[in-house]
């Protein structure tokens, strides 16, 4: 039971994560097309 729900939370960090990445990145685009 323990082991499932480690690993159910290693998905969700697994997709979570590089969406927040992706976010970021998209936030510095905009600010930079912003600034030109």
């Amino acid at each position: 039971m323990q082991g499932n729900h480690h690993s159910a939370v290693l998905n969700l960090y697994s997709i979570l994560i590089p969406t927040l990445e992706n976010l970021s990145t998209v936030r510095n685009i905009s600010v930079r097309i912003q600034n030109t």
